[in-house]
């Protein structure tokens, strides 16, 4: 399971980096949009956990753009978020999010959260 952590904030990514990683899964990072959007021209991911608020490129940017791209649309992409009210939510997954983790969380639930996007992907 190779997964893009892209936070801007360097504590909520190195947390979600050093959780996954202790799973067994590859972990690469992006500090923010720009940054994601190259790795994710470069790599294959199975998952991309994005930070929704991010400065210079937002998540909601970086979905639309992976969501445009015929090479990764498919790519699982699980919000990383403190928006947490209904609209908010609703409006993540409408722009192409397909799961939504409230932060903070606790490792158990990130790794609970993410665990059925591994098993589909086979790892």
């Amino acid at each position: 399971m190779h997964v893009l952590v892209v936070d801007d904030n360097d504590m909520n990514r190195l947390l979600a980096t050093h959780v996954l990683r202790d799973r067994g899964w590859q972990v690469t990072e992006a500090a923010g949009g720009l940054e994601a959007i190259t790795r994710l021209d470069t790599s294959d991911f199975d998952l991309v956990l994005l930070d929704v608020s991010m400065p210079h490129m937002g998540g909601d940017e970086v979905v639309k753009w992976l969501r445009a791209d015929e090479r990764l649309e498919s790519v699982p992409v699980v919000a990383y978020t403190a928006h947490v009210l209904p609209d908010e939510i609703r409006h993540l997954r409408q722009i192409g999010f397909d799961h939504v983790i409230t932060k903070p969380v606790t490792c158990e639930a990130l790794v609970g959260e993410l665990e059925p996007f591994a098993a589909r992907a086979g790892g």
